[in-house]
């Protein structure tokens, strides 16, 4: 998830004479983990989604 973030914003500043910066990098990330929360919690898998996310959770706590 953490790589498709950057890669998104990789892709969003493509042509634009500044890089992307971490903070659109953890904003991107917030935006994923928002979206998967949401699906996991309709999918009934809350457990999974903790596990799944659990690694990345003090990089974006910072």
């Amino acid at each position: 998830m953490l790589l498709t973030a950057a890669l998104k914003c990789i892709t969003i500043r493509w042509l634009k004479p500044e890089p992307p910066t971490c903070n659109i990098w953890i904003q991107k990330v917030w935006d994923i983990y928002s979206m998967e929360e949401i699906t996991y919690f309709l999918r009934l898998q809350k457990p999974v989604f903790n596990i799944r996310w659990s690694p990345a959770m003090p990089l974006l706590i910072q």
